[in-house]
């Protein structure tokens, strides 16, 4: 094999085994305080435990976000790869079938093999998040939508807000606005995946302040903000406090955890801790003046297959919103 062939293969091997190697060997912990906690019977999950319907001034919204560790070959999970995502796409295409699907689903680590899934799952709006540029690999973001984006805005971190071989792929944001039916306004929803690893605590921290920044800048504060995806924050690392301060946002898995008026749904061998304080998913969100959004249920047991590592090393966070004008 020619020398710029295996540096080629070498560079690849450094960004997609970094990127796993920071959820590697940090299993959640429970936390005994959460009292609104389900393991629910029979598989049920919150689609199963929410009956509300839709009417002429609310509806039902689902958001599903959900890493689903699509890596370039020769990463762990590659050789599998176009299996998984036709697995993951086959899934959400049952979901439509039986019209319990999620309305928006945010994808992150989607680098390779995306008509596998997206193909299958056969959503009708589709936003892709900011293309490979100058790097190695894509954002690895989409936004998958039931309902009309009429708006679309994407944008790559900047090149001094990554870190080791982060600077590999094109990370950022996405900006979605999304028409729910008979709705006075479009609601913004936002996508992300952020620095990888602890330690890079700086350059993950210079992409909150950035969106934050645009957030305010871009998104009038009396507007409805959803904003879910790989967040690489953990409660206990310095971007946290920062984040929220800086955004105002309520952390969802927080409030539904602490909350009887929602519920959290997870697996039985889950911990507590992956709703919010141990996990680097997170739905993040506040009310507008117009348009308000009340979680009713969040769940960390959506994987086509039921556990972590089978179908990628995350599991699925969905929650569902009451939206009301």
């Amino acid at each position: 094999m020619k020398s710029s062939n295996l540096l080629a293969l070498a560079a690849v091997l450094t960004v997609s085994c970094g990127i796993l190697n920071d959820y590697k060997n940090k299993k959640d912990e429970a936390s005994s305080s959460l009292s609104t906690v389900v393991t629910p019977a029979n598989d049920q999950s919150c689609r199963d435990l929410i009956k509300e319907q839709n009417t002429s001034n609310s509806y039902i919204l689902k958001v599903l976000s959900y890493n689903v560790k699509s890596l370039p070959f020769p990463a762990p999970g590659s050789l599998d790869r176009k299996k998984r995502m036709k697995r993951i796409g086959n899934q959400l295409a049952k979901r439509r079938e039986e019209g319990n699907q999620p309305d928006i689903v945010l994808l992150q680590e989607l680098f390779k093999s995306k008509s596998n899934l997206i193909g299958k799952a056969k959503y009708p709006y589709i936003q892709r998040g900011p293309e490979e540029g100058n790097k190695m690999l894509s954002s690895g973001i989409f936004t998958l939508s039931e309902l009309p984006i009429t708006y679309e805005y994407g944008q790559a971190y900047p090149e001094d807000a990554c870190g080791d071989w982060d600077c590999k792929a094109n990370k950022g944001f996405t900006h979605s606005k999304i028409q729910i039916p008979g709705a006075p306004e479009a609601i913004n929803i936002l996508n992300t995946h952020m620095q990888a690893l602890r330690e890079q605590s700086q350059p993950r921290e210079a992409q909150i302040r950035m969106v934050a920044k645009y957030i305010e800048e871009n998104i009038p504060k009396d507007e409805l903000v959803i904003f879910a995806g790989d967040f690489n924050l953990k409660i206990d690392r310095p971007g946290y406090p920062i984040f929220k301060e800086l955004t105002g946002f309520t952390d969802v898995g927080e409030y539904c955890t602490t909350n009887d008026n929602c519920q959290a749904v997870k697996l039985a061998e889950q911990e507590d801790g992956i709703f919010y304080q141990h996990t680097n998913d997170h739905h993040f969100g506040r009310v507008g003046k117009t348009i308000k959004a009340e979680p009713l249920c969040i769940d960390r047991a959506t994987n086509p297959k039921g556990k972590k590592g089978e179908d990628s090393d995350h599991m699925g966070y969905e929650a569902h919103y009451r939206v009301t004008w």
